[in-house]
C-alpha cells in the first residue's frame, strides 16, 4: 500500500502524541504536529487513510479489540499474615489472558491481610497462582503449612528449613521444617479492583 509523504507523518503524528499523552490526539493537535492551518485538511487524510485500510482509533478502541480474558477458577480467600484456614468457595473470574500462561494449571485467591504489603499484594486483592508443588529461593507461594494452615510468602530454602517472608517489615519470617511446609503453587500476578 503506498502512502503519500502527508499520510506518513499524519501517521508518525499520532503515534507520537499518543505516546506522549495516552490518548488519541485531537484534529487540532494534529494540524499543529503536521504544521498545517485546517482540521478539515487533517479530517480528509484521515478519511483518505481509511479509504486505504488503515485504520486511525483511539487507543481505547484498540484495546478493546486486542485484549482478550480468560475464565478462571477463584477458589477463596488466602491469608497475607499469621497462617490460617483457606476460606473456601468457588466462583469463576475473567482475568487479562497476558497473566495466564497455563489456564489448566492457573487458579485465583482472593487476600486477606497486611504481609505482602510491600510487594503491592493488598487486602481485597486476586493473586493469580500456577498450581505447583516446588518454588525456587524468591518465588511468592500459596504455602500450607503444618498440613492445615496456608499462607502467601515469599520462599526461601535454608538447609532444612523453609523461611516464609512476608513483605512487611513490622511482621517476623516463619521458619519451619521443610516436611512441614508444601507448595500449592506460585503467584504470577495480581488483580485489583479500585
Amino acid at each position: 500500500m503506498e502512502l503519500t509523504r502527508k499520510q506518513r507523518q499524519l501517521m508518525d503524528c499520532v503515534r507520537r502524541l499518543m505516546a506522549e499523552t495516552g490518548v488519541f490526539p485531537t484534529l487540532r493537535e494534529l494540524a499543529d504536529c503536521m504544521g498545517i492551518r485546517s482540521v478539515s485538511t487533517v479530517h480528509a487524510h484521515i478519511r483518505n487513510l481509511q479509504e486505504k485500510g488503515v485504520a486511525l482509533m483511539p487507543v481505547e478502541d484498540v484495546l478493546k479489540a486486542t485484549v482478550s480474558a480468560i475464565t478462571i477458577p477463584l477458589f477463596g480467600w488466602v491469608v497475607a499474615g499469621v497462617p490460617s484456614d483457606v476460606c473456601e468457595f468457588q466462583e469463576n473470574i475473567e482475568v487479562p489472558a497476558a497473566l495466564v500462561p497455563n489456564p489448566a494449571r492457573t487458579y485465583a485467591l482472593r487476600i486477606t491481610g497486611d504481609s505482602m504489603i510491600e510487594e503491592h499484594i493488598c487486602e481485597g486483592d486476586i493473586v493469580i497462582v500456577e498450581k505447583r508443588d516446588t518454588a525456587r529461593d524468591g518465588d511468592i507461594v500459596i504455602a500450607l503449612v503444618n498440613g492445615s494452615e496456608t499462607t502467601v510468602k515469599r520462599f526461601q530454602k535454608e538447609g532444612d528449613l523453609a523461611v516464609l517472608i512476608p513483605a512487611n517489615r513490622s511482621m517476623a519470617a516463619i521458619r519451619v521444617p521443610l516436611e512441614s511446609v508444601e507448595i500449592q503453587g506460585v503467584v504470577i500476578g495480581v488483580v485489583r479492583k479500585y
